[in-house]
């Protein structure tokens, strides 16, 4: 990785890094979104992505990861929460 510095410097090298802008501007193709949602699972906090989702007019919703009892922690509901947040019950 060379001297540049990483907002998740423990991720490994095989991770994916997308520029957040630009995975928005794709899905939003210059429409006016009713709403926009991003949920997701810590730890990683990654911190500074939350807050930039926020304030390009995201709700964001961040569950903890559970342990799974074996000392592995495991996310949960994150897929749950975006289907509900999509489809709500009127």
């Amino acid at each position: 990785m060379g001297t540049k510095q990483t907002l998740e410097p423990k991720v490994p090298d095989l991770a994916l890094r997308i520029y957040f802008k630009n995975l928005n501007d794709l899905i939003i193709k210059g429409r006016n979104a009713a709403s926009k949602c991003m949920a997701g699972s810590v730890p990683p906090e990654c911190r500074q992505l939350w807050d930039y989702a926020r304030q390009m007019g995201y709700n964001t919703d961040l569950l903890y990861r559970v342990d799974t009892g074996d000392g592995v922690q495991k996310e949960q509901a994150v897929d749950e929460l975006l289907h509900f947040l999509k489809h709500p019950r009127h």
